[in-house]
């Protein structure tokens, strides 16, 4: 015997009365469909304050902006072309571990000295605007990388981060 499912719920058209809602048997073929959601799109997330340095900007400045600008990325740009990207990962890869010790070296404080140009990620990836978010994350993720700047007509525009998509994610879900 099949099981079926009923509730009462409560009917203007009849005075306020309650009534019985249609049953539900297993047997019975219920399409259900999600509710259409809008879909967001970077443009809506992305930090437009963009930070960036020129590819002969010595690691010592680099290293002092992100920290005290408390970012994590910064955009190589020459010429008004985007060329690249730093990271504060990028960053402390360079730096010579022996910095502020009792160990430290000439040769340790010369990397300080060492231009953004050689630390940079070449060849970034970018997003449009319009693109949507599910996207930009599937290229965050397909490309392990933590950031990508947005670009629009040839145009740095915007930086978007796994934080602020993370963010939005979490927002979404509340």
């Amino acid at each position: 015997m099949p099981s079926s499912i009923s509730s009462l719920r409560f009917c203007p058209e009849t005075g306020g009365s309650l009534a019985r809602t249609p049953t539900l048997r297993s047997s019975d073929h219920v399409l259900l469909t999600p509710t259409p959601r809008l879909t967001m799109i970077i443009d809506r997330i992305m930090s437009r304050d963009v930070v960036t340095v020129a590819p002969d900007a010595a690691l010592i400045d680099i290293r002092k902006r992100l920290q005290e600008g408390g970012f994590n990325h910064m955009l190589v740009v020459e010429d008004g072309a985007l060329c690249g990207v730093i990271s504060d990962r990028d960053v402390l890869k360079a730096i010579s571990p022996f910095l502020d010790t009792y160990s430290e070296k000439h040769r340790d404080v010369k990397t300080l000295s060492r231009p953004a140009s050689e630390i940079m990620q070449g060849d970034p990836i970018t997003v449009a605007p319009g693109t949507p978010v599910e996207e930009a994350s599937q290229t965050l993720l397909d490309n392990r990388v933590s950031s990508l700047p947005v670009v629009e007509g040839g145009d740095l525009i915007g930086i978007v981060t796994g934080k602020d998509m993370l963010e939005y994610y979490v927002s979404e879900a509340a």
